[in-house]
Formats: C-alpha cells, structure tokens, sequence
C-alpha cells in the first residue's frame, strides 16, 4: 500500500531579528502571546504546510491544547490580523490563516517534493515582484477549491505542462539510449558505433518497428551469408540501418528478391558457385 500523501513539514526557519510586527504583538502580549504565535505556526506548518483552517471548532480545540482562554486567543488572532502576520484579507474570505512569509517558508522546506499542492486562492506570492520564487514553484500542482462542494479541481498550469514536456524528452532521450544499446550489443560488426547512435537519435524507432528490427536482425544474424567468411558479407551497421534491411525478409524468413541480389552474388562467387 502507497503510503499517504504528505503536505506538511517536520521543521520551519525562525529568524534571529524579527520583523516589527512581531515586536509589537510582543510589546502588547508579552511572551505568553508571542509562544501562541509560535505554537500557532507549529500547527500551520504540520498540518496544510503553508494555511491552516481557522473555524469555531479548531479554535476550541487549539485553546485546549495550549491552554489558554477562548477570549484571550481571539485577542491574539485580532491583534495578529492587524499586524499583518496573518493576512487579513484571506482570514476574512475562506477563513484561513496564511502570510506570504508563511508560504516562502513552505515552498523553501518542500523544495525537493514533487507534486506539492497550492490552493490557488490562498497563493499570496507574486512570482513576478519575487522572481527569486520562481524556481521554487516548478515542482507546485495549483488546484482550485470549489467551495459550494468543498471539491479539489486539478487545473493544468504552464509551469506543469513544461515540466511533464521535459519528463516525456527524458523518456524518450532513455528510450533512444536503450533502443541503440540493445541494437548494437547484438549487431556482430561494431563500426561506426557514433554513426549508428546518430541513427537512432534522428528516427526515433517507434516500440514496434524496433521490435521488428530486432526480429529480423536475429533472422540475420542465424543466415549462412552473414556467417560466411567470418562474416565478410555482413554489412556496416550504418548500412542495414539506412537501406532498411529488416524489410528484406520474407514472410517465411528469408530473403526477398531484387533487394539482396547484389549481395547473394557476392556470396555465391565467393564460395565459387556459378548462378
């Protein structure tokens, strides 16, 4: 079983020197104010990563577990809201608490996942007035809530396309690799390796005309003119790739008339047979 899904983080960074607006709900709070703080963005980071849900019931719930009155927690929330160290405008809309410096944090500690969720409603960052960001959100998936059915709407962003474009040209890149290796491990003449790499890199044999090559290949590889004369007669690599010579077989596995003639005369002369 695929284990969970998880957004939030282990940690988050707490600057030495805060801003002002952390001294000042400091200054009218005092300390105890200030560890609600923290303890609210401990909960913030673990549970969505970069928002956290704020209704009537999470807050009773948040009041138990730090202990403090209800009442004095709306202070808290109020005087924060007015500092700016949640975002006012989203507390009022969706009823979250979130800040920009919230969300850069987030993006900085989840750098490394893939497929991160952002609400595109709640994203505050402006990648354009903080291109610095711009890197950060390559790996981020934004989704749009429908908050009639409180439903995830997956939307198909430029960034994503870009990066599902780059993963299809690695395949493919891998799949050319693979496809060549394969083809020259088994080819018994090895010349112009480069040349015939550069033949696949250019063709880009689909599955199954490189299984059909292959086929014929082995087909090849087991006739009495390739094994002539220490295979004399077999061609460069670069040869049977540009002349198509897997199409030279028959049905039935041999030769095809007209294409090969040239190449069975060689063959016959050499073994002093007259046609």
């Amino acid at each position: 079983m695929a284990r969970p899904h998880k957004q939030g983080i282990n940690y988050f960074s707490l600057d030495v020197v805060l801003d002002d607006k952390f001294e000042l709900f400091e200054a009218e709070y005092g300390l105890q104010g200030f560890g609600f703080i923290i303890k609210l963005f401990q909960k913030i980071y673990e549970a969505n990563g970069y928002y956290y849900k704020w209704s009537d019931d999470e807050k009773l719930l948040f009041s138990k577990k730090v202990n403090v009155d209800i009442n004095l927690i709306n202070d808290y929330i109020d005087c924060a809201l007015k500092r700016d160290i949640f975002n006012k405008n989203l507390f009022e809309k969706y009823s979250i608490l979130t800040s920009n410096g919230i969300q850069k944090r987030f993006l900085e500690a989840s750098k490394r996942r893939k497929g991160i969720e952002i609400i595109k409603e709640y994203f505050l960052i402006d990648i354009e007035t903080n291109p610095e960001y711009k890197d950060l959100t390559t790996n981020v998936i934004y989704v749009s809530n429908n908050f009639e059915n409180d439903n995830k709407i997956i939307e198909n962003d430029s960034s994503n396309s870009q990066k599902k474009g780059k993963e299809n040209k690695v395949k493919e890149i891998e799949n050319i690799n693979i496809q060549f290796e394969t083809f020259w491990r088994l080819y018994p003449r090895k010349l112009k390796k480069q040349k015939a790499k550069e033949w696949f890199e250019k063709h880009k044999p689909s599955s199954e005309l490189f299984s059909e090559m292959i086929t014929a290949l082995k087909k090849f590889m087991d006739s009495k003119e390739w094994k002539a004369n220490n295979g004399q007669f077999i061609p460069h690599p670069t040869t049977w790739l540009n002349q198509k010579r897997w199409e030279d077989l028959s049905n039935e596995g041999g030769y095809s008339s007209g294409i090969n003639e040239e190449h069975n005369s060689q063959y016959d002369e050499a073994k002093g047979t007259t046609l």
